[in-house]
This record gives C-alpha cells, structure tokens and sequence, in this order.
C-alpha cells in the first residue's frame, strides 16, 4: 500500500485510493471487507435496498423479479467476482448493447 506521513499532512481518500495499483485497490477492498464487515455491508445493503425500491414497481413477470434478483445478488457481490465471472457478465453486457 502507498505510504503517507498522516501526522504532517491530510490524505484525502480519494487522493490516497488514485495512487494504489490496482493491486492495491485489491488489497484494501479486502481489508475493508474483512476488517470492516459490518459497515461495508451495510453501505452494500442500503445501496441494494435502493435500487431495489426503485425498480420494484416496473416488475412484469416472475421471470422478471428472477432477473432483478439474479441483478441485485451480483450487486451485493461485487467485490467477490472473480476475473472469469467479470468477462461473462462484460459479454453478456456486450451482447445486449451495454458496452
């Protein structure tokens, strides 16, 4: 991980996180994860909640609440896809227009 002097100067996150590697980034997510389990996961939860909320009225089918809980499982999983399950889920984005 970078190193600052944090006693002599105030270290933004975000100024800290842009000079990570990514395997860095990697390394911190975990920490956080491991470390921090409780907040992280309810940071994830309330974001999830949201999403949730707000597409819960446009749902047209049982195969459709599938879907947006297949969705909302790989939102509250984000940190755990591994680089195989992110070039599935980047083909299947490409396939149907989001990439």
């Amino acid at each position: 991980m970078p190193s600052f002097n944090v006693d002599s100067v105030r270290i933004d996150p975000e100024e800290y996180v842009n000079e990570c590697s990514e395997r860095e980034i990697r390394e911190l997510i975990n920490e956080i994860r491991d470390n921090y389990a409780d907040i992280f996961e309810e940071e994830i939860k309330d974001d999830v909640d949201e999403a949730i909320q707000n597409c819960t009225d446009d749902i047209r089918s049982e195969g459709h609440r599938i879907y947006i809980n297949h969705l909302n499982t790989l939102k509250r999983e984000w940190y755990s896809v591994t680089k195989e399950d992110a070039e599935i889920i980047a083909i299947l984005a490409k396939k149907y227009g989001a990439l």
